[in-house]
């Protein structure tokens, strides 16, 4: 280990500063909302991608969804999704479908 000490040591700052880094990136709400919301138009710019796949595969019909699925499709939390398709509602690019949980994704509305 007396042989390696540099490597070491360059391990663990490297370590340090990673963490320092992630500890200041979180204590500051005013980023952490900024990232949220741009997580959050990622995320609907992919459920409108995949709502304009699924409309390529099925094309008769329109395209509707459980949050619960899509998330399971886009590997992404359910509360995540719900969001998303929270902003697209409010862009007009889904509707709520009769069922709860689910969403009707408007292809056209792109």
């Amino acid at each position: 280990m007396a042989a390696h000490w540099r490597g070491a040591a360059l391990v663990v700052c490297g370590v340090a500063a990673v963490a320092t880094l992630r500890w200041t990136q979180h204590r500051d709400p005013e980023r952490a909302a900024q990232m949220r919301e741009k997580d959050t138009h990622t995320l609907a710019e992919k459920i409108s991608k995949y709502a304009r796949d699924m409309q390529t595969r099925y094309p008769n019909g329109s395209v509707v969804v459980s949050e619960e699925d899509l998330a399971g499709a886009l590997h992404r939390a359910p509360e995540r999704i719900a969001r998303a398709l929270g902003l697209l509602h409010s862009q007009q690019k889904v509707e709520r479908a009769p069922l709860s949980g689910y969403w009707k994704l408007n292809v056209g509305a792109d």
